[in-house]
């Protein structure tokens, strides 16, 4: 909804600025407003999906599909790389012949506007899922039974999001509709229609992963503790220690970039959906509810429905400054080393392998 939400902001401040017959350059005016929107959405795309290419990139030079955080996060960089696209081809027609309404403006608002729905959707899930992955692997290996361990396995959970998300966001098809304008806005259907799916929505696809993520982290630090404890009670396998020590740091380094990712993904993306819900209650459409809400209500709006945005755009940049392994794969001319450095732990660059004389240790797979 983020490309939707954001041109039609812009779309608004257009309007209402050519609705002012008192200005002598009320045509220049709007159209001068028009190219400076539509470059600043474009360049705002292009740099996020050239983030998002390097870390797909990365990925893939270092080979890392088989593991299944990378797998997620490959699959969460493709959809805000789809996200970032589909924006650029909102602006782009809903700005082009401004004031006439076509069947391309009708299709693009539909299609665009639920392939964004999907890919935010999917992201999330992802985060979700990775949270849970990452509990499952800190258990003792006598009790781990990985549902995601294999290719075959993680591919058929990213086909399963994509397909839970295509289904979630399939009655917006219906919802959006082209205003006489030309601004693409939930068209409200009725009580039982509008405010049931966006409030259905707001549970299943933001308040349930955040949920998920809280508890699996929360159990995940408990158990981090645990281990801890127990690894210093053992005083005759010194080299045990020192390589659950390094294993450990390496661990949390991981989890530490999972955890920046999803909060400031929840930040940013999470006003979407309760802006859906209050206008849904209100029996308004976005545009309504901008106009209706009080001055600072208004700003706080667009403010959010804008930064949803960066959703695409934070996440590459998180993971390039926490892990030292997708960097590795970029230029020389191009990491960052002091900066980055003091965000990971020493062990986020170790290999670590165990010993087989050793007993009862695994390594945590990354």
């Amino acid at each position: 909804m983020a490309g939707l939400n954001f041109t039609s902001n812009l779309e608004l401040v257009n309007s209402s600025e050519m609705l002012n017959d008192t200005c002598l350059n009320c045509t220049a005016l709007p159209n001068r407003n028009l190219r400076v929107q539509m470059y600043t959405a474009s360049v705002i795309s292009l740099i996020g999906i050239g983030l998002n290419f390097v870390i797909c990139y990365a990925i893939i030079k270092k080979k890392l599909l088989n593991s299944s955080i990378y797998a997620f996060i490959f699959n969460i960089s493709i959809s805000d790389i789809i996200t970032l696209f589909g924006l650029i081809l909102n602006t782009f027609i809903s700005n082009v012949r401004q004031g006439e309404v076509t069947m391309l403006h009708h299709i693009v608002c539909k299609c665009t506007t639920f392939i964004l729905s999907m890919s935010f959707t999917v992201s999330i899930l992802c985060l979700a899922a990775l949270a849970i992955d990452r509990y499952y692997i800190m258990l003792d290996n006598q009790i781990y039974k990985p549902s995601l361990k294999g290719n075959r396995r993680i591919k058929i959970v990213i086909v399963l999001i994509w397909i839970y998300a295509a289904a979630t966001n399939s009655p917006q098809l219906h919802l959006l509709q082209v205003t006489a304008d030309g601004t693409c806005d939930i068209y409200y259907y009725g009580d039982n229609y509008n405010l049931p799916y966006f409030v259905a929505v707001l549970i299943l696809n933001f308040c349930l992963p955040v949920v998920v993520m809280i508890v699996t982290y929360r159990n995940i630090i408990l158990r981090l503790k645990v281990t801890v404890v127990n690894s210093h009670l053992d005083s005759s396998a010194s080299s045990y220690r020192d390589n659950f020590q390094v294993n450990r740091r390496r661990t949390i380094s991981t989890i530490k970039m999972i955890v920046v990712a999803s909060v400031v993904y929840m930040i940013t993306s999470f006003p979407v959906p309760i802006i859906m819900v209050a206008a849904a209650a209100k029996k308004m459409t976005i545009a309504e509810l901008r106009q209706s809400a009080h001055p600072v209500l208004s700003l706080l709006i667009t403010v959010s429905l804008a930064a949803s945005v960066l959703c695409c755009i934070q996440n590459p940049i998180i993971y390039l400054i926490f892990n030292s392994t997708l960097r590795g794969a970029l230029p020389k001319w191009c990491r960052c080393y002091k900066c980055c450095s003091r965000y990971e732990d020493e062990g986020n660059t170790i290999i670590i392998q165990v010993s087989t004389q050793q007993q009862n240790f695994s390594s945590t797979k990354v």
